[in-house]
């Protein structure tokens, strides 16, 4: 079985489900970042329940923001 996946940075235990069934696993490198999406937000419990965690990101300096970022 494929399976395309989206690298992110925190990821879900779907996520590791279907890496563990899959036999080829491709990465998507080429696809639209959106700000406020499941890739960058996470939630863990703690002591005082639930937090949110948040990876910000700068976009490099050129006209095509799309092109290129780095994480902070």
């Amino acid at each position: 079985m494929k399976t395309i996946i989206h690298p992110t940075y925190f990821p879900n235990i779907e996520f590791f489900s279907n890496l563990l069934k899959s036999k080829n696993l491709i990465f998507e490198i080429n696809d639209f970042y959106q700000k406020q999406t499941f890739r960058n937000r996470a939630s863990i419990y703690g002591s005082n329940g639930k937090l949110k965690l948040i990876i910000p990101v700068s976009f490099l300096s050129s006209k095509k923001k799309t092109k290129g970022y780095q994480n902070m």
